[in-house]
């Protein structure tokens, strides 16, 4: 793993320019391990999207888990920036939840993003 300073002073400035570069960017937060970036990543304003992906270890996506960081992502403006910029048609979102409540706070947290 590369520490958050190492992250902001070697990583950063590259994905800068590289999604200045793109039309679209995506950033794929991949496990546990990486949720230490995700600052540097939110404020990235030229970003788009983050995509994370939970370990194999670890809960899935629509754990309860990740709530927190999910609200952070989408206090940073990333979710709305993503349907802003692609829409709603398309995107897929695969969730496991283990009960009804669960399924409605998921459920609200999308409608939220229209």
């Amino acid at each position: 793993m590369i520490s958050p300073s190492m992250f902001a002073e070697f990583v950063v400035p590259a994905l800068r320019r590289q999604c200045r570069w793109l039309d679209h960017s995506l950033f794929r937060l991949d496990g546990p391990n990486c949720i230490c970036h995700i600052d540097h990543l939110l404020a990235i304003a030229e970003l788009d999207a983050v995509q994370w992906a939970p370990s194999v270890s670890q809960p899935g996506a629509g754990n309860s888990k990740w709530f927190n960081l999910y609200e952070q992502i989408l206090s940073a403006g990333e979710a709305k920036r993503t349907f802003d910029t692609f829409g709603s048609k398309g995107i897929y979102l695969s969730l496991n939840v283990t009960s009804e409540v669960e399924a409605d706070d998921i459920t609200s947290l999308v409608e939220s993003m229209r």
